[in-house]
């Protein structure tokens, strides 16, 4: 087109470093930031994908407690107030445990995690106005999610900080080029 051409962006194919090597060889060259982050997250996003599973494994015992709500509603042992709360706290847990990611930034088991600590100061809270057996089983489940699941969380929180700080020093200080890196 006869336009001077800046730079050339590119994963980090092979085929496409030669040509651009070939082509244009006075050129610049950077690798695609969107594959290079997706490249470096892959393990992250592994881990990432073990928490979110986990924890929304372990949250099933609470959503099945469920059916014997409706169940006890149905039978007068819950009114109606106590069983509409319950329905939508039910809401939230499975809002929460439907969520998708969008890696490398968007990250579901984290926030999952977090979730389940927000569920649990909930509960409590919940629990000094509405004293109903639910709300006990319901803060042993969360607090057996947290306890066992912390070593992990941790683990995967710390690998996404490192994406993160990678992905700041690529913002703030783009390669000229490959050879740069």
């Amino acid at each position: 087109l006869g336009l001077p051409l800046a730079g050339i962006v590119s994963d980090n194919q092979r085929a496409i470093l030669l040509a651009a090597k070939k082509v244009f060889p006075s050129v610049p060259h950077q690798y695609c930031q969107f594959h290079y982050m997706s490249n470096i997250s892959k393990d992250f996003q592994e881990q990432e994908r073990c928490l979110r599973k986990e924890v929304r494994k372990k949250l099933r015992p609470i959503l099945q407690t469920q059916k014997t709500a409706r169940s006890q509603h149905q039978r007068g042992e819950l009114s109606k107030q106590e069983y509409e709360l319950l329905l939508q706290f039910y809401e939230v847990v499975k809002a929460a445990s439907r969520r998708t990611a969008k890696y490398p930034f968007k990250t579901i088991g984290l926030q999952l995690y977090r979730d389940v600590y927000a569920i649990e100061v909930a509960v409590k809270r919940l629990q000094k106005t509405h004293p109903l057996s639910f709300f006990a089983t319901i803060l042993k489940h969360t607090e057996k999610i947290r306890k066992t699941m912390k070593p992990t969380y941790i683990k995967v929180k710390q690998q996404f900080n490192y994406i993160c700080e990678i992905q700041t020093v690529l913002d703030r200080n783009p390669p000229q080029d490959a050879s740069s890196c």
